[in-house]
């Protein structure tokens, strides 16, 4: 890529005439970075080192100071704009279609999507620079703002006319439902099955390869059953459950679904101290101040569902299985 093309694609200032009027490549980590690349600086406290490494021209924001006259100096207003800027050059010049979905239905289609030249991609744009020039994508999807500018066109869900798929029934966190012929048990909760009838339509209509029979449970309202040692066993082999959600909108529209359809249970709101106020008039809602509280409420309480705001799915998989050796000896 020559340092012109560069300039006008990040709309950057050359602030030196430099030697070079080329870079072999381009990197955004000091791991990646070989001689005759175009570094992008995320913080230019990497810059020496970049020069060291043979980096032949560096695109930085803010004030610096140059020290190397040979190699491309280029400013810009914002490190992650610029990102944006080249990554929305590589996928047009690759003919990558991109679709930006809502986060619910994002994590749904990732599960049902059957096309290996497909990326599910989140984060900071800067992070998918480099694997945008070095793989060839069919298809991207994105959930966040930020990849709005992705792509000269941006595809996205709508509802379906008419739903896809017949409910045949359900529980508090399964769904069944007929589909093309074919019945499919899905570890769904009926509260999700408007955004799963919106991917599928997606996927019929952009004639994508999928399949529900592969659909997996998804890291939002999953329920983790927990035995009597406090720690997660099976789906459906205990009546105590615990489920996280670290996004405040999200856990509100749970506290009402569990409510609406557990009334006969022992429903344990689990919130962060600062929180508390917001949700004082929820009942059956206690306060933790840090993670070691939290874990303590979720082994002692008497709850049949404790709902958790401010952890992951991830966190509760990591501080509550079963130890190996503790299992054995029960």
């Amino acid at each position: 890529m020559r340092v012109a093309e560069v300039l006008e694609i990040v709309q950057g200032e050359l602030l030196n005439t430099p030697s070079i009027s080329s870079f072999h490549s381009l990197s955004t980590r000091l791991e990646t970075l070989k001689r005759g690349d175009l570094f992008l600086a995320r913080h230019n406290t990497l810059i020496d080192e970049a020069i060291h490494k043979g980096a032949y021209g560096i695109v930085f924001s803010g004030q610096i100071k140059m020290h190397d006259h040979e190699i491309a100096w280029i400013r810009v207003d914002s490190i992650q704009e610029a990102a944006i800027r080249l990554i929305r050059y590589t996928l047009t010049s690759k003919g990558s279609q991109v679709a930006l979905l809502p986060s619910l239905e994002w994590k749904i289609a990732q599960k049902l999507l059957e096309l290996k030249s497909s990326l599910f991609f989140e984060g900071e744009p800067i992070n998918l620079l480099e694997t945008a020039l070095k793989e060839s994508y069919e298809w991207l999807f994105f959930h966040e703002k930020p990849f709005e500018r992705i792509a000269p066109t941006i595809l996205r869900s709508t509802p379906p006319l008419e739903e896809p798929f017949e409910v045949t029934s359900y529980t508090l966190f399964d769904s069944k439902i007929f589909f093309e012929g074919h019945h499919h048990t899905l570890p769904l909760p009926r509260l999700f099955l408007k955004p799963l009838a919106n991917v599928v339509h997606f996927f019929k209509t952009h004639t994508l390869p999928f399949s529900l029979a592969k659909m997996e449970a998804i890291d939002t309202l999953h329920p983790c059953f927990l035995n009597t040692r406090g720690k997660i066993t099976k789906h459906g082999q205990s009546n105590k459950v615990v489920i996280a959600e670290p996004d405040l909108e999200a856990f509100e529209r749970y506290v009402a679904y569990l409510k609406l359809n557990a009334k006969w249970a022992k429903i344990l709101f689990l919130i962060p101290k600062p929180y508390l106020e917001i949700f004082e008039n929820i009942d059956f809602s206690k306060s933790y101040q840090s993670k070691e509280e939290l874990l303590s409420l979720i082994q002692n309480e008497e709850y049949h569902f404790a709902l958790i705001l401010g952890v992951n799915l991830a966190f509760l998989q990591e501080r509550l299985k079963e130890d190996r050796e503790e299992a054995s000896l029960f």
